[in-house]
């Protein structure tokens, strides 16, 4: 009888434990004198980076593993719990799935032109996957955080756009 032989993904590992510590300190990346929304959100460069860099059969598994990490970081920060947070992960994964498709396509059509490809990032990275994002769970975030929908939307589309311009590129 064979023997089947299972390795542990330190890969996926290490990503859980990065994105749940980014998401439970993240909330106190504000630039404002009083607690309020973050201005920079360090996990979504992090999860931006690791879906380009995984293989797509890995994707679920990222997915599910984001989704732990991510409601345990938020149980760590003391956010309390909203049955609205998992809807939205879906949106958001989607989103970021989708932003990660666009830039690997268009990565492959700037070919070895470097500055297409830096344009390519931030218009996707940047701009596109961010907006998206807040636009599509707007509803949502405003209704559990209480505030303005624009005024969620700026800070959903600032906070995930600096996220990922500033984090994503350590890791891609």
């Amino acid at each position: 009888m064979a023997q089947l032989e299972y390795r542990i993904p330190w890969r996926l590992v290490a990503f859980a434990l990065l994105f749940c510590s980014t998401i439970a300190l993240g909330r106190y990346l504000t630039l404002a004198s009083h607690s309020g929304p973050p201005t920079f959100w360090p996990a979504s460069g992090l999860y931006f980076a690791f879906l380009f860099v995984s293989p797509r059969r890995e994707w679920p598994a990222l997915f599910g593993i984001a989704l732990f990490s991510w409601l345990l970081g938020h149980t760590l920060s003391s956010v309390p719990f909203n049955l609205l947070l998992v809807p939205i992960w879906i949106i958001k994964s989607l989103t970021f799935a989708l932003g990660v498709l666009l830039f690997q396509w268009l990565d492959r059509l700037a070919g070895k032109h470097s500055h297409l490809k830096i344009l390519a990032f931030v218009a996707v990275g940047g701009l596109i996957t961010p907006l998206l994002g807040a636009l599509l769970t707007v509803p949502m975030t405003s209704f559990i955080h209480n505030q303005d929908p624009l005024m969620t939307i700026r800070y959903q589309f600032v906070s995930n756009s600096l996220g990922i311009l500033v984090v994503a590129p350590l890791f891609i």
